[in-house]
């Protein structure tokens, strides 16, 4: 898990511009007169809140001001624009209506006002003048949309799912063969599965939270909060929301799973009243004893029996790459590697084994990288390819350093590569190490085999004792 610091718009608004005078007599910095204050409200379409003060002589004067919509709506009640802001500045509120932060408030208030207005959309309101040969059409356009969602394809694969259907003679799309009506049934699936888990949990007496981060491509901290929740007497994991910190310390990791419970209809103590159990990483952000986030639960819920679990799968890999330190397995990570770039920065290796692939009537598996976050399952992997791939890597590569057209130097890295994949040792030490890997891999979480069925995670420890 990765909690590096994020720079978006939300932490601009907290680093607010430099001080200029706010009104034409400078009788006091960071304020601005009221008639000033009304006309950011206009221009800017915010609505904004504010504390007056008159100074001797003068008009009243703005010192302090805050965005209402983000004080009833908004997920991290630490922002400026939330507790009040004291930098009565143009900029500032500027700033406020570009962030990340204010734009999910605002989303978080039109859904509000709309499931209060109880609104139905053109598709609800279709549905209700439907005949059955067309509710069975919708049916279908929902499974579509749901294999979409499911299989993580874009919503423009729509239209061409549809158009395979049709060539079956299955179904008439009439307007929503578009991706636009994609996106809307896979919005109303999503609705419905957010009604069914929130009631689950305002029924639920007790359950238990989840939560991991990583980085997106756009280097912003996400956190994944998921309930683990009692379903037909089994202990389950249902996903709730994947949220954007305000920043990664605990108060903000804190105030983002405050706010993906509010999205089910949670006050900030009501659903740590119902906590019994906090499980992440080990990172001191987290499970820190003083100001980590399962420190942070306990004490701004009063909730002091919420048991804190280090997750299975990172103390079983931390523990298994802790037993290999220092063994043969460096040598054998070290060949893996230069084996994984040997190929990968060249077409032509890769052509050329292909080539030897199909004279021995063999598959050719491109070799995989032995280091990243996974440790057992890169490591497991990369080792199991290259048992596969052994006899036509050897072969290539003795072809390889033979051919006088390749350049010296990757002829000398060929050798190399060569003089250590034909060691007994290495060669022994890769099949030790694919059959104790894959056994330990049996016994992590596998999420493609378990599903959401979390205790299958501890017992498969305990299997082999019956």
């Amino acid at each position: 898990m990765t909690h590096a610091t994020d720079n978006d718009n939300s932490s601009l608004e907290k680093s607010e511009p430099p001080n200029k005078k706010a009104s034409k007599s400078g009788s006091r910095e960071n304020t601005a007169f009221l008639k000033t204050v009304l006309h950011w409200k206009k221009d800017f379409t915010i609505d904004l809140g504010y504390k007056l003060s008159k100074l001797e002589g003068q008009s009243e004067v703005v010192e302090e001001i805050w965005c209402e919509t983000c004080r009833k709506f908004s997920s991290d009640r630490s922002s400026s624009f939330v507790t009040g802001s004291r930098n009565v500045k143009k900029e500032s509120v500027k700033f406020h209506k570009q962030s990340v932060l204010h734009k999910s408030a605002v989303d978080a208030k039109l859904a509000a006002d709309k499931k209060q207005r109880n609104e139905q959309s053109p598709i609800e309101k279709g549905l209700q003048k439907m005949d059955e040969k067309t509710l069975q059409s919708m049916d279908k356009l929902f499974q579509t949309a749901f294999y979409l969602a499911w299989k993580e394809r874009p919503f423009t694969d729509f239209p061409d799912l549809l158009d395979l259907q049709t060539l079956n003679g299955v179904g008439l799309w009439g307007t929503y063969h578009n991706d636009k009506a994609a996106k809307e049934f896979i919005t109303h699936i999503a609705g419905v599965y957010q009604d069914n888990l929130q009631k689950h949990l305002h029924k639920s007496d007790y359950f238990s939270v989840y939560c991991d981060g990583s980085t997106d491509r756009s280097e912003s901290e996400k956190e994944l909060v998921m309930a683990r929740v009692i379903e037909d007497f089994y202990p389950v994991v249902k996903y709730l929301k994947l949220v954007q910190p305000a920043n990664t310390k605990a108060d903000g990791i804190l105030a983002a799973i405050n706010g993906a419970f509010a999205y089910f209809g949670f006050s900030a103590r009501e659903y740590k009243q119902k906590m019994i159990g906090f499980g992440s990483d080990g990172a001191s952000v987290m499970m820190g004893a003083r100001r980590g986030v399962i420190e942070l639960l306990k004490v701004e819920g009063q909730a002091d029996w919420i048991l804190s679990v280090w997750c299975l799968a990172h103390r079983l890999e931390l523990a298994v790459k802790d037993c290999f330190k220092g063994t043969f397995m460096d040598n054998v990570t070290e060949t893996l590697t230069l084996i994984y770039y040997f190929y990968k920065g060249s077409a032509k290796r890769n052509k050329e084994v292909a080539e030897v692939a199909e004279i021995m009537e063999e598959h050719f598996n491109k070799p995989e990288k032995a280091n990243g976050t996974r440790w057992v399952d890169h490591k497991l992997r990369s080792a199991a390819k290259l048992i596969a791939n052994w006899k036509l890597i050897v072969i290539h590569l003795q072809s390889y350093i033979e051919d006088k057209s390749n350049k010296a130097e990757d002829r000398a890295k060929g050798k190399g590569i060569l003089k250590k994949v034909m060691e007994y040792k290495l060669i022994w030490f890769l099949h030790f190490m694919r059959d104790l890997l894959n056994e330990i891999a049996k016994r992590g979480c596998n999420p493609s085999k378990h599903h959401d069925k979390s205790p299958e995670c501890t017992t498969g420890f305990e299997r082999d004792d019956g």
